[in-house]
């Protein structure tokens, strides 16, 4: 695979406006993203996890660069995936779900996932703020109500709901709890109730609690996301699950962690893939986020670490002209042997490249 090295011209910002532009070029009249190209995965898959995460990307986008074009393209992905996904569950008609659907996804039976409702949640709420038709306050809450019924007494969650069957305890996501913690905190800014921000912080004591003497910490990076705008609202909170210092030195730990994995190349695992570096690049640059919040600096070597991973995915950006351009391989290396889906370009591989873009320390606005 030939990966072309960015042009000495092109930085954060144009590489940036090529990820969006990729994202809104393969967005249709509907609202219904092309997900997937170069690949042998079937055109009739689709994921709305994956919709409403690359939906969210381009609202980080519009706050950072808006038009009337990319707020009209927000709003067209957002009220598809109210109108075809979002719906009252048959046996609990006051909770509202995302729910996935078979034939789009590997499943028998349509089935509500955590994480899908968290990204609704979150995609729903920054297009509301760009066009209040898209969904109601009632509606938000009805879909928090969901997300509540979801948690177990310890704080933990439920993966999954099966439509007319129940809790799914097969499947554990690591992604799906940081998604809800954020969700959670942006329902708190719709309607300033606190047990949103009680929930969440009760999912991140449990989350705390459970990786107490392990040595093999993840790399949660949608914790790390979501403990920036928690930590902003402890003083509305009451009686925190978890101490503001505890939460913020679970995330210093995950962040060390991170970069310690992180290779010459700069890359963070054993392959060179783009979205397991992406995802890393916005947890570290939550945690930059946080810690300049907190000191007014930045640890010694992470703006480094972030910056050395921002120039290696940057390097992998295809810069052909065409469809394909802006878009982000899964692979990236010239170096790698061909492998099957080397070539592969998902929504969300370009999602989290251009969230981790928006994130990073040297990102400007350009309002």
């Amino acid at each position: 695979m030939h990966i072309p090295l960015i042009d000495a011209d092109w930085g954060i910002d144009e590489a940036a406006s090529e990820a969006a532009a990729y994202l809104l070029r393969h967005l249709d009249d509907r609202g219904r993203f092309d997900y997937i190209r170069r690949s042998t995965v079937s055109k009739k898959k689709y994921n709305i996890l994956r919709h409403a995460g690359s939906t969210h990307s381009l609202v980080q986008y519009y706050e950072h660069k808006p038009s009337d074009e990319l707020k009209a393209a927000i709003v067209r992905s957002a009220r598809y995936l109210r109108e075809r996904y979002v719906q009252p569950l048959p046996k609990h008609p006051a909770l509202f779900a995302a729910v996935s659907r078979p034939g789009e996804e590997s499943i028998k039976t349509p089935t509500a996932k955590l994480g899908g409702t968290a990204l609704a949640v979150i995609a729903l709420r920054g297009a509301m703020a760009l066009d209040a038709s898209v969904i109601s306050v009632a509606d938000l809450q009805a879909m928090g109500a969901f997300l509540l019924f979801m948690q177990k007494e310890d704080g933990a969650f439920h993966s999954k709901y099966v439509v007319g069957d129940g809790f799914d305890s097969s499947f554990h996501s690591l992604y799906y709890p940081g998604e809800t913690m954020l969700a959670l905190t942006m329902l708190y800014d719709v309607d300033g109730d606190q047990k949103w921000l009680d929930a969440a912080l009760r999912s991140a004591a449990q989350l705390v609690q459970s990786r107490i003497g392990t040595e093999d910490w993840p790399a949660d990076h949608w914790m790390m996301l979501s403990s920036l705008p928690l930590l902003e609202r402890y003083d509305v909170v009451a009686n925190p699950a978890i101490s503001a210092d505890d939460l913020r030195a679970h995330v210093e730990v995950m962040g060390t962690k991170i970069m310690s994995d992180q290779r010459k190349v700069s890359y963070f695992t054993s392959q060179p893939r783009s979205t397991p570096t992406a995802t890393r690049l916005e947890g570290l640059s939550a945690l930059a986020q946080i810690q300049a919040v907190e000191d007014g600096t930045v640890a010694p070597g992470l703006r480094e670490s972030i910056e050395g991973g921002l120039a290696f995915l940057m390097r992998c950006q295809l810069r052909e002209a065409g469809a394909h351009r802006g878009g982000m391989p899964r692979n990236c290396s010239e170096d790698a042997k061909s492998k099957r889906r080397g070539e592969e370009i998902r929504i969300d591989y370009v999602q989290h490249y251009l969230s981790a873009l928006l994130l990073s320390p040297s990102a400007k606005p350009q309002k």
